[in-house]
């Protein structure tokens, strides 16, 4: 992923938090305090996609990130995942009628079999399977984009 998608701004404030645990300022941090920097960034990761981003960033597994080479390409990748998902939200806001992030089974249905990448009807039942729906028949589509996002395989 080319760093290039991040702004000045952002490698400078990637760059402050990330030597608040580079303690011998040599670049680096070890793998085990990358959760830290997230939390400090503003990010919440889980303990899985803590352990996704270490495999995907610590080219050599050496438990050691290095800022330029692992790190920033890192960030770039979650922030352009931000705004692959804010997109994908927008996608779904003309659908959602009362405004709540949700909305029907029906019309999830009918979105995921007749637009884009039409899908089959198992598919969507897996697909809503996966997600949930609550007691008013109702799919949280950015739990849905959320998924979808962590590459979850929704399908099995």
């Amino acid at each position: 992923m080319s760093v290039d998608i991040l702004t000045s701004e952002q490698k400078e404030e990637f760059r402050r938090v990330f030597n608040l645990f580079d303690k011998d300022g040599d670049g680096t941090i070890v793998t085990s305090n990358l959760g830290q920097v997230m939390r400090c960034l503003g990010l919440n990761p889980t303990d899985a996609e803590l352990k996704q981003y270490i495999a995907e960033s610590d080219e050599n597994c050496d438990g050691i990130l290095e800022f330029e080479s692992e790190f920033l390409p890192l960030m770039a990748r979650k922030c352009r995942d931000i705004d692959d998902e804010d997109d994908l939200i927008q996608a779904f806001v003309p659908f959602d009628r009362e405004g709540n992030g949700s909305i029907q089974i029906a019309e999830f249905r009918h979105l995921m079999t007749t637009l884009g990448d039409e899908l089959d009807e198992d598919e969507v039942d897996k697909m809503i399977e996966a997600v949930g729906c609550d007691n008013e028949g109702r799919i949280d589509y950015r739990e849905f984009i959320r998924l979808c996002l962590s590459n979850c395989d929704v399908y099995h």
